[in-house]
């Protein structure tokens, strides 16, 4: 009897998950097999385990003359050499690697822009340096002249403030005294 080392395919839609079996060659693909020797999940995430193999009854069955599919004899290798690691865990440690430094380019924006700026940006300082006189004297003439004209505007509404106070004391009659009896 012919028998070869395959993978039988498990698992849902779009969710691959294969056993490693031992079958008779004419078999179809998730038929009748002889023994489950292990399994390869290709999609394995976080604490899951991509393959786990039962290595004596590979070895028995090699020694037996079993085939082992093309499939089956590269994940054999890569269990052998302890480096098995899938596209998909590759891909994984990638993304967290990328999410990791914009978590950092993000914290270091954060800072920078929660520090204050102690020095003006250099472009700045000489922009304000090339005032000229004139532009600084008249800079200091609006400023006095607003300063005059809300004085001026306090005293009025002071004076008019007593003024009303009168009016209003006058307009509302006095209260009746109760008589004492």
């Amino acid at each position: 009897m012919a028998t070869v080392i395959r993978m039988t395919r498990g698992g849902a839609k779009k969710r691959p998950f294969y056993h490693i079996v031992v079958a008779d060659k004419r078999m179809p693909r998730d038929g009748r097999y002889i023994e489950r020797l292990g399994f390869y999940n290709p999609i394995a995430i976080g604490g899951e385990t991509p393959l786990q193999l039962n290595k004596e009854r590979i070895d028995h069955w090699l020694s037996t003359g079993a085939t082992p599919s093309p499939r089956v004899k590269l994940l054999l290798k890569q269990f052998d050499a302890g480096n098995f690691e899938t596209n998909l865990a590759i891909s994984q440690k990638r993304i967290a690697e990328e999410r990791e430094k914009s978590r950092t380019t993000a914290a270091k924006k954060q800072q920078e822009t929660e520090q204050p700026k102690a020095e003006p940006k250099p472009e700045e300082a000489p922009a304000a340096e090339a005032k000229t006189d004139a532009e600084a004297k008249t800079d200091a003439e609006t400023k006095t002249a607003e300063e005059s004209s809300s004085t001026e505007a306090k005293a009025e509404s002071e004076s008019k403030a007593p003024a009303k106070q009168e009016a209003k004391a006058e307009d509302t009659p006095k209260a009746k005294e109760p008589n004492d009896k």
